[in-house]
């Protein structure tokens, strides 16, 4: 899984989600201009030149590949943004299996849902910050940040225990970060809450 970040804090639009290795596909083409900066961690099957060029040919564009061993203490959302990631699909398996849901593990759209909304609420404004201290912390942006919300105070405190949506008794399993619905898994994951 490969979120796209800026410095400015915006979590973008589209994420790579690995199911199955395709050869030169690259999920970043729409969303850059002719001139920027791409950081990538050395994992090899991401960071041959050739391709990169390949898919970039007229771009005034740099690849700046991290050293093996150097991504958590230099990559940007190794030092904030995974974190959290982790931790939302820490709980929301946690729901999973604490209020025996229903699901197939070998579904890959549980797997595409998931990620969807987690991608989709850390792009909420209250993680703006979260995600910009991750250069500020990897010493790319030289900046003050304001306060750092966090998933666990944004979407995990919360004091309705039970879905908000229409004739719905499940247990709460997040409070959305955009809208402040209460939100069991059926109408958060299965329903795909999402706000664009």
């Amino acid at each position: 899984m490969q979120p796209i970040t800026s410095t400015d804090g915006q979590l973008l639009d589209k994420f790579l989600l690995i199911l199955q290795e395709t050869e030169n596909e690259f999920v970043l083409r729409p969303l850059v201009g002719r001139k920027f900066l791409l950081f990538l961690d050395c994992w090899t099957t991401q960071t041959d030149l050739k391709k990169f060029r390949a898919v970039f040919p007229h771009q005034d564009s740099q690849l700046l590949v991290f050293p093996e061993g150097s991504t958590g203490h230099i990559q940007p959302q190794d030092l904030s943004l995974f974190r959290s990631w982790r931790y939302f699909h820490k709980k929301i398996e946690h729901y999973v299996h604490i209020n025996r849901t229903e699901m197939n593990l070998n579904d890959r759209q549980y797997f595409i849902n998931m990620h969807s909304i987690i991608h989709n609420q850390l792009s909420a404004p209250p993680f703006k910050n979260l995600i910009k201290s991750g250069f500020i912390q990897a010493k790319i942006l030289n900046e003050i940040v304001g306060e750092i919300n966090k998933p666990k105070d944004v979407c995990f405190k919360f004091y309705d225990l039970y879905c908000l949506a229409i004739r719905c008794e499940k247990r709460t399993l997040l409070t959305c970060a955009w809208c402040k619905r209460h939100l069991c898994y059926y109408h958060l994951i299965e329903d795909l809450h999402l706000h664009l």
